[in-house]
């Protein structure tokens, strides 16, 4: 098994912003290229976001943890959160906030620790949680649909006394950074946005899933659980992040980009 690659960094106003690459999925190629071979895979990499400022210490999604054999029939590699987040110098007691973009495996399992489903507790003890209120709702059994996985985390996470907030769009997280919904790909999913000092950041989460969706949003539509609405959003995201300079990042790319013009419409372009 190869190693993650190094963090990648970047300055976004008064925040340093990390994007960590600790789990991946051994995911079919079609996932990302819908013509592509059936039986051809790639490891799709699980990231999580690392936000500060100063005393501040956001956590955005945390890998699949006790979800790490969700996927069936698709292997999957896990590094331990803490000792991702040990790789850029934070420790467990450092994180002030985590926010989760939507309750799929690969983005909430980590928040907590022991034995799914029954015997959970915490990863991050005291530590405030935020998530779309569309979410909660799911996590409480108030959703359009049912999702125990859902509702045994935010189970665990309040009887350990942890606060589990639900935010409306546009409602922050602190200030300068924002939880939006981005809805189609699951139930409360949700984009996290920092406008902070001048410098705009977008994280997409699973809006997009590779660089190529920016210029073909219809290829991305296999994974969500309303394609018609995921569609919708994934385009009035390109353009909304067209030609701005906004850094954006996804859950299932490398590093960071921007989305610009080119001859044949919008593309990611990689930051130097």
């Amino acid at each position: 098994m190869t190693s993650a690659p190094a963090p990648a960094a970047v300055r976004v106003g008064g925040w340093d912003v990390t994007l960590i690459e600790g789990d991946a999925l051994h995911a079919p190629l079609r996932w990302i290229r819908p013509h592509a071979e059936e039986g051809d895979r790639e490891w799709l990499p699980c990231h999580v976001l690392l936000c500060s400022r100063g005393d501040e210490h956001v956590l955005v999604d945390c890998g699949l943890g006790v979800f790490e054999d969700a996927f069936e029939e698709i292997p999957t590699r896990t590094t331990g959160l803490y000792e991702l987040l040990a790789s850029v110098g934070c420790g467990a007691t450092d994180i002030t906030a985590i926010v989760l973009t939507h309750f799929d495996p690969d983005h909430s399992g980590g928040i907590v620790i022991g034995t799914y489903p029954d015997a959970l507790e915490p990863a991050f003890v005291g530590v405030p949680v935020f998530v779309s209120e569309t979410a909660l709702a799911l996590g409480e059994g108030r959703g359009q649909t049912r999702a125990e996985h859902a509702e045994h985390l935010v189970s665990a996470l309040r009887g350990a006394g942890i606060t589990v907030t639900g935010l409306a769009a546009g409602d922050p997280v602190t200030d300068g950074m924002q939880l939006r919904g981005a809805p189609g790909h699951r139930e409360g999913h949700a984009t996290v946005e920092i406008d902070d000092a001048g410098g705009r950041f977008v994280f997409l989460a699973d809006a997009l899933h590779a660089r190529e969706h920016v210029e073909h949003p219809e290829w991305d539509t296999l994974n969500d659980s309303d394609p018609e609405l995921g569609l919708a959003t994934r385009r009035a995201l390109i353009a909304g992040l067209l030609g701005s300079g906004t850094v954006v990042a996804c859950s299932h790319v490398g590093g960071f980009g921007t989305i610009e013009r080119s001859g044949n419409g919008p593309i990611w372009v990689d930051l130097p």
